[in-house]
């Protein structure tokens, strides 16, 4: 007997009717009624009987019911224990990706961490820079990893993963590549090339700002694009020229010639942490596994 059934004959022991008992468990009172006679035939005594009308227990009844109540009191206890001891080993840690790193963590760092800590939930949500401290900083986030070309500035603990320089990006065929190499160049020069941005308000697009600013240099004709990925793709096909970081200059059948920005620009790929500390021993784990593959890669691919 399972314990669905026992619910029932406390339901029918209660109410003192098959009919309720079974329009308060939504089925029919023949299936109810077939259920009772099974369990009376295989016990071998009359658990109910008709008196005025209703449905009242006999002597054997009332000892049967009473062991299941308690039977049924238990089996709740145990449940509940069993939830809280679940509850416990459940824990949920909540990460801020800038979309620079999610396709590096989702492939190198997230498989890892649910093969150690099965029972833990990643809740990943992606978020600019600004965004990302400020969820650290009102506790809505445990961990960051996020991109910024100004790592000083933060308030939170940072840890630096990755550093790497931004170059300008031609294709091969472009006039401006040999004027580069003969150091005769200047931005001027790609006053009628299509520049590609990247498009929103994110790390890269304030670091293409201000190499453009740098050299008081405003193009002509800007396209925003959505990611470096698909820049570096339109650089290489002739549709015009960027500014890509170091991780996207190494893939040499593009067709592509890269010079170093001057004055020289950086990003960096940071860990924040909450400045009230790490209290999670899965955090802290996720932490040290951040750093390991970081640290093991040296690089990654950018999405």
């Amino acid at each position: 007997m399972d314990i669905k059934q026992l619910e029932y004959l406390i339901d029918i022991a209660e109410l003192k009717s098959v009919t309720r008992a079974a329009e308060k468990n939504f089925m029919s009172q023949s299936t109810l009624s077939r259920e009772v006679k099974i369990l009376e035939k295989r016990i071998g005594v009359n658990l109910f009987v008709w008196d005025n009308r209703e449905m009242r227990l006999t002597e054997e009844g009332i000892l049967y019911l009473n062991g299941a109540r308690e039977l049924l009191q238990e089996y709740k206890k145990g449940m509940q224990a069993l939830e809280r001891l679940k509850a416990k080993q459940h824990q949920v840690i909540h990460l801020i990706l800038s979309p620079k790193v999610q396709y590096f963590f989702r492939s190198h760092i997230q498989p890892e961490f649910v093969r150690q800590f099965p029972h833990t939930s990643l809740e990943v949500t992606v978020r600019s820079v600004s965004m990302a401290e400020e969820y650290l900083e009102h506790g809505f986030a445990d961990l960051a990893i996020t991109a910024t070309h100004t790592p000083e500035k933060f308030q939170s603990e940072a840890i630096l993963l990755h550093r790497e320089a931004y170059f300008l990006a031609l294709p091969e065929s472009h006039p401006a590549v040999s004027a580069i190499r003969n150091q005769t160049f200047s931005f001027t020069m790609l006053d009628q090339t299509p520049f590609l941005l990247t498009k929103g308000n994110n790390v890269f697009r304030k670091m293409e700002q201000d190499a453009l600013s740098c050299n008081h240099f405003f193009p002509s004709i800007t396209y925003e694009v959505e990611t470096l990925h698909t820049i570096r793709k339109m650089i290489s096909e002739g549709l015009g020229v960027g500014f890509l970081p170091e991780d996207l200059t190494k893939d040499e059948q593009l067709n592509l010639c890269f010079f170093p920005l001057k004055p020289a620009m950086h990003v960096s790929t940071i860990l924040l942490l909450p400045r009230t500390g790490i209290h999670k021993n899965s955090t802290l784990a996720l932490r040290q596994l951040i750093l390991q593959k970081f640290l093991y890669f040296g690089k990654f691919n950018q999405q």
